[in-house]
């Protein structure tokens, strides 16, 4: 007998949120019939299955129509698994509880439980292998801290210099702008093993490959540290056998033998000097952790009054303040000077009118822990701080994110 188990939302049910003014609204797409066949068939061979969602509990009798229990009655699985074999972490992480499970295998598609299973004792599996890649293309210019640009060697004909990113899937292009950041940090993920803070798009273009036109979305982001290690082993298919971090100023040198991804984004920034200001990529981090942040906090609990009493309206979730420029203040707090860099670039021997300003990277205590779960633990704690990725569920006190592999041609010849 297997123990399996399966997380709910974006694994069993697809579904994403969109905005009627500031009223989030969750949307339900459809059921995932491969994983629902899958999940059917281990039942009756004896199995022992458990659905496992970052789900809040509390939360769910306020949803009649949207909660686990409704679900699993359309599907006719209510019987097995309700209540005993449905189990809410409350956006806490899923590794410990599926080890004292015991399980085997866990389907899930948040990016955050695959980075915590990459030491784990189960295989882990990424439902959204099950849908259709579209022709649409994310690709990242991912900045270290110190200015580098991180490039990927492909492993196909060529061996062609890449950057990071890959097919999105038709199921998340249907969920609009969300739905393609998405799809382009898990693509991220899956082939560098990095989490990627923010995206921001600074091209949209036509590429035919192979007769099929694909539209190739660019982004820049910045990840933390200097260099960090990059893993391309997490594919079952291996799409990049090598990977470096280079000055910006260097990558002409790789221009003869790159996709032409690459060289339309290193065009592009040469010409339009499309840099990350320091006070930018904060703002971007910002912005994308803090709409979540509110409605965890204060946007929906079981109260489903808007305030403190008459005169009250529905909280804002949009960002209370801008951080000031460098050297301003907010108050009487000043943003020093000492935590921000400035990279000058060189071309042709020349400083150049361009520049790379990025946030230094803070020290950090080692951590001295004993036991090898515990710093395994503490890791993860640390990383979902820095992160908070993933789609919002208004009703679910969780980040569960929406966030499979592009096994060739991602419009990158």
């Amino acid at each position: 007998m297997k123990k399996i188990s399966f997380d709910f939302d974006n694994t069993i049910a697809m579904s994403y949120m969109t905005y009627e003014g500031e009223q989030p609204i969750p949307v339900f797409q459809s059921y995932n019939d491969k994983i629902i066949k899958k999940i059917k068939e281990h039942i009756e061979e004896g199995d022992d299955i458990y659905i496992v969602t970052a789900r809040t509990k509390e939360f769910e009798p306020d949803f009649p129509d949207q909660n686990i229990e409704f679900h699993l009655g359309k599907l006719g699985l209510k019987e097995y698994f309700w209540p005993d074999r449905v189990i809410y972490t409350a956006a806490g992480p899923k590794v410990d509880i599926l080890h004292d499970l015991g399980v085997e295998v866990h389907y899930d598609d948040s990016i955050e439980e695959h980075f915590d299973a990459m030491e784990a004792e189960y295989e882990i599996i990424q439902p959204l292998d099950d849908f259709k890649d579209s022709d649409s293309v994310g690709k990242v210019v991912i900045y270290d801290e110190s200015g580098r640009v991180l490039i990927l060697q492909r492993s196909d004909e060529g061996h062609l210099w890449d950057l990071p990113g890959g097919h999105l899937k038709n199921v998340e292009l249907a969920r609009g702008q969300q739905g393609y950041e998405d799809g382009t940090e898990r693509e991220v993920f899956e082939e560098t093993g990095l989490f990627v803070p923010f995206l921001k798009e600074f091209m949209v273009y036509d590429f035919v490959h192979r007769g099929v036109t694909h539209k190739i979305h660019m982004y820049l982001s910045q990840t933390e540290g200097v260099a960090p290690d990059v893993r391309l082993d997490l594919q079952d298919h291996v799409e990049n056998i090598d990977y470096k971090w280079v000055a910006f100023d260097q990558l002409e040198g790789f221009m003869g033998k790159t996709t032409t991804n690459l060289r339309k984004a290193y065009d592009e920034l040469s010409m339009e000097a499309e840099v990350l200001e320091e006070i930018e990529v904060y703002q971007l981090k910002m912005k994308k952790k803090h709409h979540n942040m509110k409605k965890k906090l204060i946007g929906y609990g079981k109260n489903k009054h808007t305030g403190g009493g008459k005169g009250h309206s529905k909280p804002n979730y949009s960002r209370s303040k801008s951080a000031p420029p460098l050297g301003e203040t907010i108050g009487d707090e000043k943003w020093p000077k000492k935590y921000f860099r400035e990279i000058k670039l060189i071309e042709n021997n020349e400083p150049s009118k361009k520049k790379v300003k990025i946030k230094i990277k803070k020290d950090k205590t080692d951590m001295e822990l004993e036991e090898k779960r515990k710093k395994r633990r503490k890791k993860r704690k640390k990383s979902r701080k820095k992160r908070g990725i993933g789609s919002y569920y208004p009703y679910y006190d969780l980040y569960d994110g929406g966030n499979s592999g592009d096994s060739g041609g991602d419009g990158g010849e």
